[in-house]
């Protein structure tokens, strides 16, 4: 068991720690494609400056060959340079403005090309190439530059780029997703072998007892005598009937889990079913010398539900009242009619709920802890059964508490539930 603890966590830190390297790996072959398409496109400019050299080498030195005069730099027609370099460069399907120049580094003068308002550029630029083959030409280079040029290599590349991040965004979102479901299975499945103990434990108890008591029962003197004997029955019974209520909130339980609790709808006076449930509770509160009391102010307490699911609502949220009251219980239950039903409300003045687990008390199996070894033998059904019956008759429970000042508990149920409507379509 320990070893499966420690599993968990170092599984989800091996992973995280593979993801967290995936993420850089894909990070620095972005970086490297785009280096690599910077030297690529580094290259070809060179092949163009190179071809640009040679054409003017060539056709300068037929022109010495044909007229005598001598290839200098000065000779070098600027029209001519601009197409020729124009033709190249186009050979490199670039449609963005370039920028161009023949430069003297020796005293940094331009001898031609289309170069105003770029000289710096042009100079600082990495795409140079030596004029060679021209007397006195030593120094002289032809010079490229292309304004905002990482930005076009990177536009370039937008589509892969776009789908690096993309692929990787939803990598890191699927392993969130994936983790948080597996953490979220774990932790059901730490509460169902909670839940399996606990019932188990629980279902003991009222066994035991009945196997015990029933032993008294076959004794001789206890059998001759009627006192003890209705006293050993009477505990037989309330303990079969302790057992038959954890089997059927148990079964309610699988019920929910399968979306199938069928309700039997009739009209219900709410009013006489909290009085009755109050009365059940009244022997039970006064041992702990608390009190219940009612302020039924609601002038219509007729609803269409189901009477015994109702009654199991009302039944829960006394009972928590009363078991998460430290001393004495005081009990406040309090109906009013808001448009189309029934707030009724149950309070106590008790050791409260904080926000944290104010969020999570209505969640299947969950057990608030460390509040007390009584409140704490529940299964964690209750109020998730009763956010299932409530909300199945179409009303909605809500929750307010402090620590250490009490809860309050609001249920709206409608004077007409969603089962009775769809029964009443379905008779149409």
């Amino acid at each position: 068991m320990a070893m499966r603890k420690l599993f968990v966590p170092v599984a989800i830190i091996i992973a995280s720690i593979s993801l967290a390297g995936i993420a850089i790996t894909q990070l620095f072959w972005v970086k490297e494609s785009i280096k690599l398409k910077e030297e690529e496109f580094g290259n070809s400019v060179v092949l163009a400056l190179k071809s640009v050299t040679s054409v003017l080498w060539s056709y300068h030195y037929n022109l010495e060959a044909n007229t005598g005069r001598l290839a200098v730099i000065d000779s070098i027609d600027n029209d001519f340079f601009n197409s020729l370099v124009t033709h190249e460069v186009s050979c490199l399907k670039i449609d963005r403005p370039f920028y161009y120049a023949i430069i003297d580094l020796e005293d940094n003068k331009f001898e031609a090309g289309k170069f105003f308002g770029y000289e710096t550029q042009l100079l600082e630029s990495t795409h140079k190439i030596p004029l060679s083959g021209f007397p006195g030409s030593v120094n002289h280079v032809v010079s490229l530059y292309f304004p905002g040029e990482k930005s076009w290599i990177i536009y370039s590349m937008l589509i892969w780029l776009i789908l690096s991040v993309i692929f990787a965004i939803m990598l890191i979102f699927t392993f969130y997703f994936t983790v948080s479901f597996f953490l979220k299975q774990k932790k059901l499945a730490e509460l169902k072998t909670d839940f399996i103990n606990n019932m188990t434990h629980e279902f003991r108890t009222p066994i035991s007892t009945i196997s015990l008591t029933s032993e008294m029962l076959m004794n001789d003197t206890v059998r001759n005598n009627p006192d003890k004997t209705l006293r050993y029955a009477k505990i037989i019974h309330d303990e079969n009937t302790r057992l038959q209520n954890q089997v059927e909130q148990v079964l309610t339980m699988a019920l929910m889990e399968k979306s199938d609790i069928k309700l039997r709808i009739k009209e219900v006076d709410l009013h006489k079913l909290i009085m009755r449930e109050m009365n059940n509770f009244n022997l039970k509160l006064k041992k702990r010398s608390g009190t219940i009391v009612t302020f039924l102010y609601a002038k219509k307490f007729e609803i269409y539900a189901d009477k015994d699911h109702v009654s199991n609502v009302i039944t829960n949220l006394i009972d928590n009242a009363t078991k998460y009251s430290r001393e004495e219980p005081e009990i406040i239950i309090t109906t009013r009619n808001i448009e189309g039903g029934i707030l009724f409300t149950v309070e106590d003045k008790g050791i409260g709920i904080s926000s944290v687990n104010q969020k999570m008390v209505f969640k299947r199996l969950y057990r608030v802890q460390g509040v007390g070894s009584e409140a704490e033998k529940g299964y964690g059904l209750g109020l998730h059964y009763v956010r299932s019956i409530v909300e199945a008759h179409g009303g909605y429970i809500s929750l307010s508490s402090e620590l250490n000042k009490g809860s309050r508990f609001d249920v709206y149920l409608p004077f007409s539930s969603k089962s009775e409507e769809d029964h009443d379509n379905n008779n149409e």
